[in-house]
């Protein structure tokens, strides 16, 4: 057998080390590549779905916490109403508010479906009139008054007539 010289012999190394390197390169790193890869597109959508997950249950917590409070706002609204067939207790209240407010009050009352209508004409002083208004916005329900009418009476000083409709709405 013939001897091969350094320079063959080096060639045939580099080959044969080329070769075993192209070997590695196509069994094992190009795989793991494909893998890495698809293990990084993986873990975008997961990490993704993890942050939706996380968004909706901060929402969730969110809406729990305030849960009890919304109980609450809709409870106050639930007792703004009053009971049907309560006009008379409510007309006494209105009447000793007046008075408590030295008002002149004439009051009528009318039903709807689901309210009473009560139609105010008040004689008295201005601030006594600010008062009663005032007066009658902190009772427990809900007292809709969407117009006001002050007249200042000729003949009598300080006096105003205050004229408008006042809803009060009905427990279903």
């Amino acid at each position: 057998m013939k001897r091969l010289t350094l320079k063959q012999s080096t060639s045939v190394l580099i080959i044969c080390i080329s070769t075993v390197v192209l070997i590695v390169l196509a069994v094992v790193i190009i795989p793991s590549m494909s893998k890495i890869k698809t293990l990084e597109t993986d873990i975008r959508q997961i990490q993704q779905e993890l942050d939706g997950r996380y968004e909706r249950t901060k929402r969730l917590r969110r809406s729990l916490r305030e849960l009890s409070e919304i109980k609450a706002q809709v409870q106050k609204f639930k007792d703004a109403k009053i009971e049907r067939g309560s006009e008379l207790a409510i007309i006494t209240q209105l009447e000793k508010l007046a008075d408590k407010h030295t008002i002149n009050q004439t009051l009528n009352v009318s039903f709807s479906s689901n309210a009473y209508t009560f139609s105010f004409l008040n004689h008295g002083s201005f601030s006594d009139q600010i008062a009663y208004l005032k007066a009658l916005e902190q009772l427990p329900y809900y007292v809709e008054i969407k117009q006001i009418s002050w007249n200042k009476q000729n003949n009598s000083g300080e006096k105003i007539t205050t004229r408008f409709d006042a809803k009060i709405y009905v427990k279903e």
